[in-house]
């Protein structure tokens, strides 16, 4: 009988590098995983958590032997997330989390993804509000304040700087206050790109 072993590695990976796997297809998301159901005050607090640089738990990873043929999910954060490609690696544990995350911090305006836009504006369009420096959902119809930046935007230092110039340095805010914002946004984006989760992989 041929003894196989079953193997464990844990890796410490950099939360973007998580991301740019689901936007290429690397990592998948299996048939029998339930479909997402948190709610905007659940991602507030794992993003409240990521900026505070708390653990947020590991994300499960397994790497079938075989392919598995499977019709996979592919809805990440009201994203479509690309067909596997012959190595397929599916999230075990993790989905909300990562569907979160993913959802968040990709730009609408800027991926090539398809993405339902209803979905997206209900759950996935979060602020960060650089003068009370919490995340925020903005109320329906409403436009957002000079110091309340779409987290995607903050994920881009191209991107927030045009964003800045248009929305936070145009704006009738003391010189002071826009040093204040800037100095919060730079905080806040290098704590995203430097967070890292723990992934198990199997």
């Amino acid at each position: 009988m041929e003894n196989k072993t079953l193997h464990i590695e844990t890796n410490i990976r950099l939360l973007v590098n998580l991301l740019d796997d689901l936007r290429m297809g690397k990592l998948q998301i299996p048939p029998f995983q339930r479909e997402f159901v948190w709610t905007r005050e659940k991602i507030k607090q794992l993003f409240d958590s990521i900026s505070q640089s708390y653990p947020i738990g590991s994300i499960i990873l397994w790497k079938p032997a075989q392919k598995m043929g499977w019709k996979n999910i592919s809805n990440i954060g009201a994203f479509q997330i690309p067909n596997a490609d012959d190595k397929e690696v599916y999230i075990l544990d993790g989905y909300q989390r990562v569907s979160s995350i993913f959802g968040c911090l990709t730009n609408p305006n800027k991926t090539n993804l398809q993405y339902d836009l209803d979905n997206w504006q209900s759950l996935f369009n979060l602020y960060y509000d650089l003068e009370d420096e919490s995340f925020v959902y903005l109320r329906t119809g409403s436009s957002p304040q000079p110091c309340q930046v779409p987290v995607f935007i903050l994920m881009s230092t191209s991107e927030f700087r045009q964003y800045s110039r248009k929305y936070i340095e145009n704006s009738n805010i003391s010189p002071e206050k826009v040093d204040v914002y800037l100095d919060r946004a730079d905080t806040i984006s290098a704590r995203l790109f430097s967070y890292q989760v723990a992934c198990i992989e199997i």
